[in-house]
């Protein structure tokens, strides 16, 4: 790619790169390293005229959280079955096969991005899902909102202006 100066890596992440969650802290620890991988990477290598893009999929219809498929199923702790944790695991349970995202959708669309059909530029993030969307918005304003709030302790931290 680099000799061509041309070409994309799409890596796949995932709405977990925006929040923790409980029962997933791997899987979404994970996801935000695939997401700061995509974002180094791609100020690396846009010399070469290579684009990096990462596909943070909302929830979609797959056999993923299907019985078995769970990183974290199978290794239970019956402490955690009344906790955040058990509540994680049940709405999984229940999310499963009723995710709002249709899959042939979603494949078309990364599809078409890539292939250059729909966007002049591959984008840094390719958000997929309308659950993914709300999460997403939901993580960026509530951090606005905090750094807002606690801008005199954040800022507190600096040397004063001419030291």
């Amino acid at each position: 790619m680099r000799e061509q100066k041309s070409g994309n890596i799409a890596l796949f992440g995932s709405v977990g790169s925006w929040h923790g969650s409980p029962a997933a802290g791997i899987y979404c620890a994970t996801k935000w390293a695939v997401s700061g991988l995509a974002e180094s990477l791609r100020l690396e290598v846009a010399p070469f005229g290579i684009g990096v893009c990462v596909v943070e999929l909302g929830y979609f219809r797959t056999g993923f959280l299907n019985a078995g498929a769970r990183v974290f199923t199978e290794r239970r702790i019956k402490d955690y079955d009344e906790s955040a944790v058990g509540q994680v695991r049940a709405f999984l349970d229940k999310a499963n096969n009723n995710q709002p995202g249709n899959l042939d959708l979603g494949v078309k669309v990364i599809v078409d991005v890539f292939s250059s059909t729909t966007v002049k530029e591959v984008p840094l993030r390719l958000v997929l899902g309308s659950d993914a969307r709300a999460s997403i918005a939901e993580k960026c304003t509530s951090t606005l909102e905090y750094l807002e709030k606690d801008k005199e302790v954040i800022d507190g931290t600096d040397y004063p202006k001419g030291e």
